[in-house]
């Protein structure tokens, strides 16, 4: 475990995800939903649904039934989830700045790796970047970066604070 690199991520997730306006995280719409991240993202990967490529062949030969289900349920609470903010973001005037962040935190911690053939996209990584980004007041938007920090602390729990570029750095 990098504790400094880990350190760096929740600070970030803090200042980003607007942390330090909340109340805390000992209340029922922060902790419930952290504890189902926790939880969920190990389920999932334990689970037969979980071990189906993403690919256009895939989806259409190999897929079950259940695996297309899943991905159309996951697809939708992700749609409005995203529909939520995107609503009020603009409400509150804040669309263009909350963009603009969206597209700072990509340019710093995306672009880059991301054209790297040695790129992994690991699980700690993306609910780390995209849950400080459901940085609204409402309790779903509070709900939604508490889940995704669940589903950052199960991937550095299980798996470590694996280098983006594995392979590469190894």
């Amino acid at each position: 475990l990098d504790l400094h690199s880990c350190a760096l991520d929740a600070l970030c997730y803090f200042i980003v995800g607007r942390w330090w306006k909340r109340k805390g995280v000992d209340r029922w719409n922060v902790f419930a939903p952290m504890v189902l991240g926790l939880i969920l993202f190990s389920a999932v990967g334990a689970a037969d649904i979980a071990h189906y490529s993403i690919s256009l062949f895939a989806i259409k030969c190999l897929w079950p039934p259940a695996v297309v289900v899943a991905a159309a349920v996951l697809c939708i609470a992700v749609i409005v989830i995203v529909c939520l903010h995107v609503r009020a973001a603009w409400r509150d005037g804040l669309l263009l700045g909350r963009c603009i962040e969206i597209a700072a935190t990509a340019l710093v911690f995306v672009l880059p790796v991301f054209r790297d053939p040695s790129f992994h996209l690991h699980h700690w990584y993306w609910t780390w970047l995209i849950g400080m980004h459901a940085n609204q007041d409402a309790w779903w938007s509070q709900a939604a970066c508490a889940f995704l920090w669940g589903g950052y602390l199960n991937g550095i729990a299980a798996y470590g604070r694996d280098d983006l570029l594995g392979c590469k750095r190894s």
